[in-house]
């Protein structure tokens, strides 16, 4: 069973908010080991223009991170993270459905690299997608900026899908 818990413009910390008990509500006794995909990391990196900061530091959005992989680890050992991706900063800078705010690819790369960094300290699978959207044509999947296109939802699913399959987890 796959369930999609995620909320548009959540953040880390929204999601460890919320975590466990949304695990625990679809966990069935004789359930094989359940997998946790997360992607998370973009709505935290999101620059405050008024206010000349980020929505959160990276050591917070690092602390909430650690904490979500705690919790996932004592349900599962089947963990995978996927890596941010860089957004058209054109179009975002600022954000068109909230002026008082941008994303910033630098900020968002810098997030992109505390993930993998974590992922790589907690030996935990990782779904590099900054590497695969980082070519001119991927932005040509974001027609607002940010969010994939129905092809861009493709190619992701096929990258988590070759992933999940290479680990045994498919």
């Amino acid at each position: 069973m796959t369930y999609n818990l995620g909320i548009s413009g959540d953040t880390a910390e929204g999601i460890l908010a919320r975590f466990e008990q949304e695990s625990l509500l679809r966990m069935f006794p004789g359930e094989e080991e359940i997998t946790f995909i997360f992607a998370i990391g973009v709505n935290d990196s999101v620059f405050l223009i008024d206010e000349n900061r980020r929505r959160y530091s990276l050591e917070a959005f690092s602390s909430n991170i650690g904490n979500i992989i705690k919790l996932a680890k004592k349900y599962s050992n089947q963990i995978l993270f996927l890596s941010l991706f860089p957004v058209n900063q054109e179009i975002l800078d600022p954000i068109p459905w909230a002026p008082e705010k941008a994303y910033r690819n630098a900020l968002i790369k810098e997030f992109n690299d505390e993930i993998v960094k974590l992922c790589i300290s907690e030996k935990l699978e990782l779904v590099d997608l900054w590497s695969s959207w980082t070519s001119e044509d991927s932005v040509k999947l974001l027609p607002d900026g940010i969010h994939p296109d129905s092809l861009g939802h493709e190619k992701i699913y096929y990258e988590v899908q070759n992933k999940l399959v290479e680990l045994g987890y498919l």
